[in-house]
């Protein structure tokens, strides 16, 4: 339903949002079915994670980050996050640093939950949620001599499996979507358009580790 139109309009900028959004959601609808035809046949054999009674109020992540893309030749980064957990209000920061040419990419922003149990409280329900985002985004190219920022807005939800088949439990289907606008800052004349519109997407399917124990968390194989 989607493919076909792009085809014919030949991915048009005046209809290439809505049906790449069709195209993605049929793409994730047949691929999280797939996921959870397999789950549904293998977690038998290696029992079924519980949802976290509780998620930390405060959590920071250090590591290390290796981007392969062909248009740079950034390819290791510094890894930084952090995430504050506030009731129904999640804030979130995180930052990637190229040390040998300067690179620098910052997103930072908040989410608040609409719907389901909130984090620090999440064993009281089944994991279902309904989240509004919002972030900004800063992007540094000192090489190149160029700066991409911009800010983005979605909507993401978390389905919990239990809800449609108890051979389920255990697992959860994910997906949000949302606009990103992106502003560029380079020197010399403007040859184009610097404002630039994105449609966000994301779809996966994924499963809580743990069984009530110290040991929680959860996996998730997904497209963004």
């Amino acid at each position: 339903a989607g493919l076909v139109p792009i085809a014919l309009t030949g991915a048009s900028r005046r209809t290439i949002g809505p049906l790449y959004a069709v195209t993605l959601t049929g793409a994730g609808l047949f691929s999280m079915s797939m996921l959870a035809n397999l789950y549904g046949v293998i977690s038998p054999g290696v029992g079924q994670g519980k949802v976290p009674s509780t998620l930390p109020p405060l959590e920071f992540d250090l590591g290390y980050q290796r981007v392969s893309d062909a248009t740079a030749d950034y390819r290791n980064f510094f890894a930084l996050g952090a995430v504050a957990r506030l009731e129904a209000v999640r804030l979130e920061a995180s930052a990637r640093l190229a040390p040998d040419e300067g690179n620098t990419w910052i997103r930072a922003g908040a989410a608040y939950r609409l719907w389901g149990a909130p984090e620090q409280a999440l064993g009281s329900g089944d994991g279902t949620a309904l989240d509004v985002e919002g972030f900004a985004t800063y992007h540094r190219y000192p090489t190149e001599g160029f700066t991409v920022g911009g800010g983005e807005l979605s909507l993401r939800g978390r389905y919990a499996m239990s809800r449609l088949s108890p051979r389920m439990a255990g697992s959860f289907a994910e997906g949000s979507v949302g606009l990103s606008y992106q502003g560029y800052v380079y020197p010399g004349p403007v040859v184009d358009d610097n404002l630039h519109g994105q449609l966000l997407y994301t779809f996966g399917y994924g499963v809580w580790l743990g069984r009530g124990g110290p040991f929680k968390g959860e996996a998730m194989l997904y497209y963004d």
